[in-house]
């Protein structure tokens, strides 16, 4: 049977897992997404802040919406998501890990604008075997109401559109290739180079419009604020705002990106 809105009360909507994650795997993705030393590299991982090999933030995200996917998505008359309000990495991925996710349901409310659909924000908590929280998610989904069912297989973006996660990774691997070319630069310029901590998480990710196939998306990143961590005050914290405007200067894709930086040593 497919789910529509009125089967999604506010509580707890259900457990899905375990699912195991794979060193080859992990790898892969970092090699074509997020290729940090801490992702890649066993010696570069262990003097990182993450203490050890750990997998992409977005390769966890895209692991849970395969979750999500299997788990009720996949028979939902889902129109698909606005975006994430929030999101926390709280732990690190480890090879081997095996995932269990936990999805709330925040609230269900019939939509404004758009009557025969509701909007339902579920809260997703990925957890490894130790049930240690991983990764914490706040992100509403648009369902259609039961009368319309049959319509909510029907898609409103009016032709294939690339997975919003695929459009974010495509945005990280971007962002890691110019960091990397002017790492390059400065190595010329006998410059120290300053290595990157991880993430703690984003919020307000939008997707604005679908990126359809055969679009040509332009990435930028403008800082937001800069600020010393009160717990880790040898890092800075950086907050970005990240965009993606395809080829006809619509944005389709925005989010605020935070990331530690290490800050300059007295006499450097």
């Amino acid at each position: 049977m497919t789910l529509a809105f009125e089967d999604f009360p506010p509580g707890h909507f259900g457990s899905y897992g375990p699912r195991r994650v794979t060193r080859e795997e992990m790898l892969a993705f970092a090699a074509e997404f997020d290729p940090q030393p801490m992702h890649l590299d066993e010696e570069a991982a262990s003097r990182s802040m993450l203490k050890g090999l750990s997998g992409s933030g977005w390769f966890l995200c895209s692991i849970m919406m395969r979750m999500l996917f299997d788990g009720f998505i996949g028979r939902t008359a889902s129109l698909g998501s606005p975006g994430v309000s929030e999101l926390r990495w709280l732990a690190p991925l480890r090879p081997g890990d095996d995932l269990t996710l936990d999805v709330e349901v925040a609230e269900a409310r019939v939509s404004r604008s758009r009557p025969d659909t509701g909007i339902v924000p579920l809260k997703g908590a990925a957890r490894n075997a130790t049930g240690a929280v991983l990764c914490e998610m706040v992100t509403p989904i648009i369902v259609r109401r039961r009368a319309d069912e049959e319509e909510g297989r029907k898609s409103l973006f009016g032709g294939l559109a690339a997975s919003g996660w695929h459009v974010a990774s495509a945005c990280m691997k971007l962002l890691v290739a110019d960091g990397q070319r002017l790492a390059q630069e400065a190595v010329a310029r006998g410059e120290t180079i300053a290595i990157w901590g991880p993430s703690p998480g984003f919020r307000e990710l939008r997707w604005l419009r679908p990126v359809l196939a055969g679009d040509t998306i332009n990435y930028a990143s403008e800082v937001y604020s800069l600020r010393t961590s009160e717990k880790r005050p040898e890092w800075g914290i950086l907050q970005a705002r990240n965009t993606g405007t395809n080829q006809r200067g619509e944005l389709v894709f925005s989010v605020l990106a935070t990331a530690f930086v290490p800050r300059r040593t007295t006499g450097s």
